[in-house]
């Protein structure tokens, strides 16, 4: 959706099939809990040192 939205693609296709995505083994960890804090921040409204991180 995101590259559509950026007008990389043209058009959506129905989501039937699961997406072929190569898994990244250099993840850095601290990077991915600051995007998790970051969106659940973002959908949540609480402050940021408030944001529940329990999922």
């Amino acid at each position: 959706m995101l590259l559509w939205a950026l007008g990389f693609v043209e058009d959506l296709f129905f989501p039937d099939h699961i997406c072929d995505v190569p898994a990244s083994t250099s993840m850095d960890g601290g990077v991915v809990m600051e995007r998790h804090r970051a969106l659940n921040w973002l959908i949540s409204g609480d402050a940021w040192d408030e944001v529940d991180l329990s999922t």
